[in-house]
């Protein structure tokens, strides 16, 4: 009999705005189906900001969606003792949670602080929430939550998943060395683009470029850095900008940007896409871009090399030494000079050196997907949960 994993997750599918921690659990499921049974409760809308409820599922009811059986709540009637009601219906062997900072975490913790709450183990995967650069931002609310959780030991026997080992410190950091962290690199599909080939990338002349952000605009993705970065190079640089917009106010500070765009730099910015659609989509630019504060995974970095490009991405994710693999570039956001440099040279390059570089990148992205650990080390963590660890 498959061991049971109950999901807490603000947004799931059919959404796709929320970005890489939604993919993630979908993959999972994907994954791991044959092997764990798993019952998802997430919001029936698609991202912050976007309230309408999804027309395909029904809401405050189960619904079977692929491998997984889903509850979409509507956002006035997930009370706390529904929660309870739903986790006591259940009966899971672990319980999942994809952030920390979720409304949905805090009343659960509180819950099982109280012992109001079965006792069953308890994963927390803080999707990068606890880095330095994401506690920045909205400092005080987030601080605030992090006191309170280690006064009132609310993660006490909590079991860490950390996706890297930065943020394993970073956990560690806050919560004490003695935290229980496993790292597991955040679930990718199976495969990304089945029967591509990178001889269909769009050609590639010296003196152009087609670069893409696709991303959430938001002050972590850090999209402002590369508009003045590319305000400053010379060519016909075309650059579409691809997301959903969190931050109204940085959304603002962006779009000044772009109104102050030099004639040669032209700047389309389009809504976000649709997760099937994203690597038909990457494969239509030369580059991708994202000058990232930090990202404990970053989905859409191995979706761009997949789709046979190569990424200008920051040293701030666990995806590095890229020139060496002649499939990118991983920089310091504090050399400005090595971007522009990087920029230039993209710029500048020939179709037979792109062709080289498109061809590496699909090349390393198969073989990462096609490599046991990933798979193993998240097995490893839900095996652990759902033995019985300590609650």
């Amino acid at each position: 009999m498959k061991q049971r994993i109950l999901i807490f997750t603000d947004f799931y599918a059919p959404g796709y705005k929320a970005g890489g921690g939604l993919r993630t659990l979908v993959n999972m499921v994907e994954r791991f189906s044959d092997e764990f049974e798993f019952w998802i409760v997430t919001r029936n809308h698609d991202g912050w900001g976007d309230f309408t409820p999804y027309e395909t599922v029904k809401s405050n009811e189960w619904n079977d969606l692929g491998d997984a059986k889903v509850f979409y709540f509507s956002d006035k009637t997930l009370s706390v003792s529904k929660l309870k009601s739903l986790w006591r219906e259940v009966e899971p062997e672990a319980v999942y949670l994809n952030s920390f900072f979720s409304s949905l975490t805090v009343r659960i913790l509180a819950l099982r602080r109280i012992k109001a709450a079965p006792k069953t183990p308890l994963i927390i995967a803080p999707e990068g929430e606890l880095s330095k650069s994401a506690l920045a931002i909205k400092s005080k609310k987030k601080k605030a939550l992090v006191t309170l959780a280690q006064t009132a030991k609310l993660t006490r026997n909590v079991i860490w998943k950390a996706a890297a080992e930065p943020e394993k410190q970073n956990i560690q950091r806050l919560f004490g060395e003695k935290r229980k962290v496993f790292i597991a690199p955040n679930m990718p599909p199976k495969m990304i683009f089945s029967d591509y080939s990178p001889a269909s990338k769009p050609e590639k002349r010296s003196g152009c470029l087609k670069i893409l952000f696709l991303s959430r605009i938001n002050r972590i993705k850090n999209l402002s850095f590369a508009l003045s970065l590319l305000s400053q190079i010379q060519g016909e640089i075309h650059f579409d900008v691809l997301g959903k917009n969190d931050d109204e106010i940085y959304g603002r500070e962006c779009q000044k940007l772009i109104s102050q765009m030099p004639s040669n730099v032209k700047v389309a910015v389009k809504d976000a896409v649709e997760y099937e659609q994203v690597p038909k989509t990457m494969s239509e630019y030369h580059f991708f871009i994202l000058p990232t504060l930090g990202e404990n995974f970053g989905h859409v970095i191995i979706e761009a090399l997949a789709a046979g490009s190569p990424v200008i991405i920051s040293d701030q994710t666990p995806w590095r030494d890229l020139a060496e693999k002649n499939i990118g570039w991983d920089i310091s956001l504090g050399d400005e000079e090595k971007w522009l440099e990087v920029l230039r040279k993209c710029v500048e390059m020939s179709n037979d050196e792109f062709s080289q570089m498109a061809q590496n990148s699909r090349d390393f992205a198969l073989n990462w997907l096609a490599a046991p650990e990933v798979e193993t080390a998240n097995r490893g963590i839900l095996r652990f949960a759902t033995a019985g660890a300590k609650p």
